[in-house]
């Protein structure tokens, strides 16, 4: 779990689809080992402590999922106009108002790359975020797990976007369930499974 093994393991991966490391790699990673007496009264003070997290954790869940229900009303309400509908009679706004667009007309569209996971020049020190729809997790995006270079950005099929500006996952098996959509601001560039649009209609509000 510790940032140090996370940068090893960033810096040794191999591979565009699955990160891999070798047995050689694996061997001479450092581990914190304390004394044998010391481990037993980590492990007591854990299983201790851990127990009364996990109560604790019960009780979250319920909650949280009482949370998601109330979250999933409320965007319902939101993009059927339920929610708005006294702002409407307030301002004499009619749900006539309401139109369809397609996506395709809100903005221009664009999309991205891996660079070669094999030149570390392209991954090792990297600052610009590559999002991947494994960091679309939540609606707007602070930081990746990954970075790369600006040497990748000119030598690679990663395009560098400047937002705000929405991603959509085109390509992932949570397809079959939903549609991650987030918003980023700043620099960034995404994989080839992302699709990024940049909002230039009038009318339209990215965040919306």
């Amino acid at each position: 779990q510790s940032s140090l093994y996370r940068t090893v393991i960033r810096n040794l991966a191999a591979g565009v689809n699955i990160n891999n490391i070798k047995g050689d790699h694996l061997r001479d990673l450092v581990f914190p080992l304390p004394t044998l007496e010391e481990q037993q009264q980590i492990v007591r003070y854990l299983d201790e402590n851990l127990a009364k997290i996990d109560q604790v954790t019960s009780a979250l869940e319920t909650h949280l999922e009482q949370t998601d229900k109330h979250k999933t009303s409320l965007i319902q309400a939101a993009i059927t106009g339920r929610l708005t509908h006294q702002w409407r009679d307030q301002h004499s706004v009619s749900m006539a108002s309401w139109k369809q667009v397609q996506l395709g007309k809100l903005g221009k569209w664009g999309g991205g790359g891996t660079p070669s996971k094999s030149k570390r020049s392209f991954w090792v020190g990297g600052t610009i975020r590559w999002i991947t729809s494994k960091d679309m997790k939540t609606s707007e995006i602070v930081d990746t797990r990954d970075h790369i270079t600006a040497k990748a950005v000119e030598e690679s099929t990663a395009n560098l976007y400047q937002g705000p500006a929405i991603c959509v996952v085109m390509r992932s098996g949570i397809l079959r369930r939903t549609l991650p959509i987030a918003k980023v601001n700043g620099e960034f560039t995404v994989n080839q499974d992302l699709k990024v649009l940049h909002v230039l209609a009038d009318g339209v509000e990215p965040d919306f």
